[in-house]
């Protein structure tokens, strides 16, 4: 009689939080807040590179041959379906922290003439987004009793209602947070046993965002570096016990409407867009064991766009050497990012179709800056006050 295998506890989690809200002062370690992002996940690999040197020691007896570690090496990367509420976190980790305020939004009025994505204030602190454009009633609607992210319904205008809106302006390569990730796998076969893989002090390397065929592209890719790195077999291995779990609701990033705008003119149709921002982190070798020196250099921030323009939108976009670009993520709820690339040069351009007819345009996007002009800004505007305390 064959006997089945017991895969009940054949698990897989990818954990992460900020370092910030992990107590390494104690063994166990305490992480008192994380993000269980296993189901967003579509790929994910963490490589811990140990540096041993072999040694032998020469005595009267003679020595075996010993194994000396050093620094290790600890990169990976993480491809996400991305969930709205995971953006923040990848922001700080990657354009760096900001300070949030209250988004600032006129004051709601009667018999306004409002269009989609229109914010307005109620006198109690609420926001409402214009879901539907249209002209707003004779007197506020009534909100006290409508839950968050619920439709209201005000003249011909309808409102998502948000409880809370923040806005928070990020400028690329300033005083980033740094995360550990766990990679937990369980034995399987009846075990409750885990093995573990622990990196501390990540560094999100760079954070990509694409647009295609008139949406987001689901898989949000970025690489990642540690200065430390565990497995559950060293000698010295230390856990790290999970206390708090912050839970996402299920809303992907699904965007109404991605804007790009040249100059200020949004132009033409945009079949791809692509921002991809690299701190250039290297690491070096440690003199302490399991851990890696990392060095951040003048960050870059490149990219590619493909657009469908009319001859005439076409000449000015190409004859300009250098524009500005902005790039608007509107989720459609009073959630978005905003990037701005102030100056942009479009290199490499390439064309197909004919001077009369509407033609394609494909280059790539490099922002230029200095001393005192950031290559990019990222304004991000949300509801979730949590990721960034």
């Amino acid at each position: 009689m064959a006997i089945a295998e017991n895969t009940q506890y054949r698990t897989k989690q990818i954990l992460i939080g900020r370092m910030a809200d992990l107590n390494t002062g104690v063994s166990p370690m305490t992480a008192t807040k994380y993000w269980d992002i296993s189901k967003y996940a579509s790929a994910f690999s963490l490589d811990i590179s140990k540096n041993k040197e072999s040694v032998t020691v020469v005595a009267n007896n003679g020595q075996q041959a010993a194994d000396i570690v050093g620094g290790v090496m600890v990169e990976g990367s993480l491809e996400l379906n991305l969930p709205a509420e995971m953006m923040m976190l990848l922001i700080s980790g990657v354009y760096g922290t900001a300070v949030q305020t209250a988004l600032t939004a006129t004051t709601w009025a009667a018999t306004v003439v409002t269009t989609k994505g229109s914010i307005v204030k109620l006198s109690g602190g609420k926001y409402l987004v214009a879901k539907i454009g249209g002209t707003t009633g004779s007197t506020a609607p009534i909100v006290t009793s409508i839950a968050n992210y619920r439709t209201v319904t005000d003249g011909t205008v309808t409102w998502i209602l948000r409880d809370n809106l923040y806005s928070s302006t990020h400028t690329a390569g300033f005083c980033t947070d740094k995360f550990f990730i766990v990679q937990r796998v369980a034995e399987g076969c009846g075990s409750s046993n885990t093995m573990d893989t622990i990196a501390l002090n990540v560094e999100l390397n760079a954070l990509n965002i694409e647009k295609t065929d008139s949406s987001v592209g689901n898989k949000q890719s970025l690489s990642l570096v540690a200065t430390k790195g565990y497995f559950s077999t060293d000698s010295n291995f230390v856990d790290i016990t999970t206390t708090s779990p912050v839970n996402f609701n299920e809303e992907y990033w699904t965007v109404d409407d991605v804007l790009v705008r040249i100059d200020g003119a949004k132009y033409g149709t945009m079949y791809n867009f692509s921002a991809n921002y690299a701190r250039n982190i290297s690491m070096g070798t440690s003199t302490e064991p399991l851990e890696r020196i990392t060095k951040v250099d003048a960050p870059t921030l490149s990219g590619n766009v493909t657009l469908e323009l009319d001859p005439t939108e076409f000449n000015v976009v190409y004859n300009v050497t250098r524009k500005s670009v902005v790039v608007t993520y509107d989720k459609g709820n009073g959630e978005k990012i905003i990037f701005t690339f102030p100056k942009t040069v479009f290199d490499n351009m390439k064309q197909s179709g004919n001077a009369n007819e509407v033609r394609t345009m494909t280059a790539d996007i490099k922002p230029v800056g200095d001393s005192t002009t950031a290559m990019a800004t990222v304004t991000v505007q949300t509801g979730l006050s949590y990721k960034l305390v």
